[in-house]
Parts: structure tokens; sequence; C-alpha cells
């Protein structure tokens, strides 16, 4: 990042005067600049950091999540037409079957 001089107003030594508003403005706002460039660098360092545990540790773990879906859907599926289940029973699993199969689907597809 470049170097850039930092522009302040200060009173003159033999009078003493003290700053206008304006001038008083205008040195916090460069305060102010000066902190949210030192704030936006450190996010900038901090960005790739976050990528890369997200890469570790939070895809293998939806991937996981995704898979145990799958799996239960298939057994969901599997045990639908068993004579236990009543048909407000079959209905929640019909529903079920469908919203997993969607989250599955959609996740292979962000996937590849």
């Amino acid at each position: 990042m470049n170097s850039s001089k930092i522009v302040r107003i200060t009173p003159k030594a033999e009078g003493k005067k003290t700053l206008s508003t304006a001038q008083k403005q205008f040195n916090s706002l460069t305060k102010k600049i000066d902190r949210q460039k030192k704030l936006l660098i450190e996010w900038k360092e901090t960005v790739p950091q976050y990528h890369q545990k997200f890469e570790l540790e939070y895809e293998p773990l939806e991937e996981a999540l995704s898979n145990h879906k799958a799996e239960w859907v298939q057994l969901l599926d599997q045990f639908f037409d068993m004579p236990l289940f009543k048909k407000t029973d079959k209905l929640k699993i019909k529903h079920l079957i469908c919203e997993l199969s969607l989250d599955v689907q959609v996740f292979k597809f962000f996937a590849a």
C-alpha cells in the first residue's frame, strides 16, 4: 500500500490561536480515515485465513451432512411402504423425502 502523508492543521505557535470548528473537524476526519485504513488492512490480511479455515473445516462437515441426508432419504424411502405407517405419517415422510432430496441435490450442484 502506498505510504500517504496525513495532513493535519495546527495553529501557529506565536499566537496560540485555537483551531476553528472546520479545522478541528478536518483533523478528526483525517484521524478517522487513518483508523479505517488500518482496519481495512487488517481485514485484507484476515480474509485468506478465513477462506483456508472454511475449506479445511466447514466444507468437509457440510459434505458429511449431505451424505447423511442422502442416507436418510434412502432409509425413509425404503420404509415408506411399511404398513405400520398411517396416511398422515406417510405424508410427513413424503415431505421429508422431497425436502432432503432437494437439499442433497443443491449441495451436489454447488459442490461440483
